[in-house]
């Protein structure tokens, strides 16, 4: 890999710009962003590009401008779109790159024809708000594609900061759904405590306060013992009494919240057998408690 890149950089939402900044720390170089939206494209041109810098040609032409790596930084549904809008201006020799979790290298077509690598590089990381990430530290990116392009992607996340993981194509979509588990869904879960929380006159800005010294030790246990040693509560220790006062709560005051906790539960259930907690009998009986009738 080049020393210094000259990277463009098509879709400026806060994936884009994180990682745009973060190459450009590193000390790679940002020739062009664009976007659809002309309001992030004027933030993503505030913080990635000179000051000086007008609009840059992405393409094809003599000058040091042309970029040697393609950022594709759209929502999922638009990254094909985005490649074949660029793809009469490729040359040989560029690296395209998109950051989807789900989609693999393949949403690029015939880039190898064209003589152009292309890379799915995914960091499993969260990005929410306004405020870019600050670091990409000790972040896994899972890299797909044909072996020169994942050898660049490798560079990439180096000079991040960041891990790489090889992924197969075909397992890309577990490996999404594993990132949503623990990201999307966590944040459901969490959302439902503090949504309980409310019904009970608990203040809003209280209510996460309430709970979050809870959720941050469950995620220290759950670090040094492992999901099913972390395991604690009424399934753990078959406590039916217990879960059968819970569902009549949440049936009576939160009824829309009763499938989660159910489904929930039926996940604590399976951790639970692994654990060795609870005997066959108890278990039989917690199924039963924690199912919903039909």
């Amino acid at each position: 890999m080049k020393a210094r890149l000259r990277i463009a950089l098509i879709g400026c939402g806060r994936v884009g710009i994180a990682i745009g900044f973060g190459l450009k720390r590193a000390g790679h170089r940002i020739v062009s962003v664009r976007d659809t939206n002309q309001s992030a494209e004027r933030r993503a041109r505030r913080l990635l590009l000179p000051r000086s810098a007008g609009p840059r040609p992405l393409t094809s032409d003599p000058h040091s401008s042309t970029p040697d790596l393609l950022l594709i930084a759209t929502p999922d549904s638009q990254i094909a779109r985005a490649y074949q809008a660029l793809k009469p201006a490729l040359i040989p020799g560029q690296t395209v790159v998109h950051f989807s979790g789900a989609l693999t290298s393949r949403v690029f077509g015939n880039a190898s024809q064209r003589r152009v690598a292309a890379l799915s590089m995914h960091p499993v990381m969260t990005f929410a708000g306004r405020k870019p990430v600050n670091s990409f530290n000790g972040v896994y990116f899972t890299l797909e594609g044909k072996p020169k392009a994942v050898a660049l992607g490798r560079q990439l996340v180096k000079s991040l900061g960041g891990r790489a993981l090889l992924i197969r194509a075909a397992d890309k979509p577990l490996f999404h759904a594993a990132c949503v588990f623990v990201s999307n869904l966590l944040d459901v879960a969490i959302d439902a405590g503090v949504e309980s929380c409310l019904r009970l006159g608990i203040k809003p800005r209280n209510a996460f306060d309430v709970l979050e010294p809870l959720i941050r030790q469950t995620l220290s246990n759950i670090h040094d013992l492992g999901t099913a040693q972390a395991l604690t509560g009424p399934i753990e220790r078959g406590d039916i009494a217990t879960i059968r006062r819970h569902v009549a709560a949440l049936r009576r005051r939160s009824p829309e919240l009763l499938p989660l906790y159910a489904a929930l539960s039926q996940g604590a259930l399976r951790l639970a057998r692994r654990k060795d907690s609870v005997s066959p009998a108890e278990l039989r009986a917690l199924r039963t408690a924690v199912s919903l009738p039909e």
